[in-house]
């Protein structure tokens, strides 16, 4: 996984770099929970996706200079990343006691996210 994408941004986003340690901290209090319960399933945290989904997210349309710009991985991986956010927004918008107002937010990511190639990669 290339971070050096995901450190960039976070430099010029500051404001994400620190929602990005409070969810760091949430997955070490998850294994501390799944520990205590003798539970084994892994928790982890990735950014090589960070700044390639929010440029994609924020309406850019250049889907090739997304690429080469904000990800420097192969573009099917990050269809399949894109898709699989998509799906779950999708689930957890069914979820029973969703608080007020996630429903709306995960409807406009999934909006944001699943558009042309995104969109025409599910058609396939």
């Amino acid at each position: 996984e290339d971070t050096s994408y995901a450190r960039a941004f976070m430099k010029r986003y500051s404001h994400m770099r620190r929602r990005v340690r409070t969810l760091e901290g949430l997955a070490e209090e998850v294994q501390k929970v799944q520990r205590s319960f003798r539970v084994a399933l892994p928790v982890s945290m990735h950014t090589g996706f960070l700044a390639a989904t929010h440029r994609w997210a924020s309406g850019e349309e250049d889907w090739v200079r997304l690429i080469q710009d904000s990800y420097g991985g192969h573009e099917g991986d990050l269809i399949r990343a894109f898709r699989r956010l998509i799906d779950l927004c999708r689930q957890l918008m069914e979820s029973p006691g969703l608080p007020r107002g996630l429903e709306e937010k995960l409807s406009q990511a999934v909006k944001a996210l699943d558009r042309d190639i995104v969109l025409e990669s599910a058609l396939i």
